[in-house]
């Protein structure tokens, strides 16, 4: 339940994901997001600015398939930490 309240906070916070271009994709799980991002034909750019979180650039409702629950999808605002 607290993650899906604080997966909620942060769509309302940051802003939902576009459906193609970068976004962030902040990780609920330990389920590798690399992994899912790719095989999503994802482009890796870089670390996002929260912990384990990845900076990807590519269509939004193909990483969503691949990654399930295991991660919320954001806007990627405020840039990436490399």
């Amino acid at each position: 339940m607290q993650a899906v309240i604080g997966a909620a906070a942060l769509c309302v916070f940051i802003g939902a994901a576009p459906a193609s271009g970068r976004m962030m994709l902040v990780p609920l799980s330990a389920q590798p997001l690399a992994d899912a991002a790719i095989a999503a034909d994802a482009r890796l750019v870089g670390r996002g600015w929260l912990p384990g979180a990845l900076i990807v650039e590519g269509e939004r409702d193909a990483i969503a398939r691949r990654i399930g629950d295991g991660a919320v999808i954001v806007a990627a605002i405020g840039g990436c930490v490399q």
